[in-house]
């Protein structure tokens, strides 16, 4: 789910930034620092998009450095069990496929398929999962699907989820 949420954060200015141009400093640094990270009480921080005038700095003691705490607002991307998403798939195997969700990795397991699913190699010798029911539908690699986040697993850096496709209007677009 996208929300944009009110962060503060404390962000330390080395001495050669102070001058006329300390805002646009501070401002490239927050975006640099924040941006693209994953946050496990958050989500994933996909932009800043406002940036509060940042108050007094606090002179750091032997280094000359100033600490500043900013308020931002943030685009961020938090997904949650039970949320629908759409995924490209990324690799295909017997056990089911990997697939890519913005910043999030999904594994759907052959488990979570609808019955009618089989896997194959099609005759390039690329595997895919096709269904019984309609010879149009594959998912292979690139494929787009519509799966259910079943589990998350956040680790520093990434967040890991397992999908399910075992309802109506979840798999593969046509």
């Amino acid at each position: 789910m996208w929300f944009v949420k009110e962060i503060e954060r404390t962000i330390v200015m080395r001495p050669r930034t102070f001058g006329p141009k300390l805002h646009e400093a501070m401002s490239a640094q927050l975006c640099e620092e924040v941006e693209g990270t994953c946050d496990r009480n958050l989500g994933w921080i996909i932009a800043v998009v406002k940036i509060d005038e940042g108050g007094q700095g606090t002179i750091m003691d032997g280094t000359g450095a100033a600490q500043f705490q900013v308020k931002f607002s943030a685009i961020v991307y938090r997904p949650f069990p039970g949320e629908v998403v759409d995924a490209v798939v990324t690799s295909v195997n017997k056990l089911g496929f990997f697939a890519e969700a913005g910043p999030l990795l999904i594994f759907v397991s052959s488990k979570t398929f609808p019955a009618t699913e089989t896997f194959t190699f099609q005759s390039v010798g690329e595997p895919c999962w096709v269904s019984e029911e309609t010879e149009n539908y594959r998912i292979k690699v690139n494929s787009e699907v519509r799966v259910r986040i079943v589990g998350l697993k956040w680790e520093p850096g990434s967040t890991n989820c397992i999908g399910s496709m075992r309802e109506d209007f979840l798999g593969a677009f046509e």
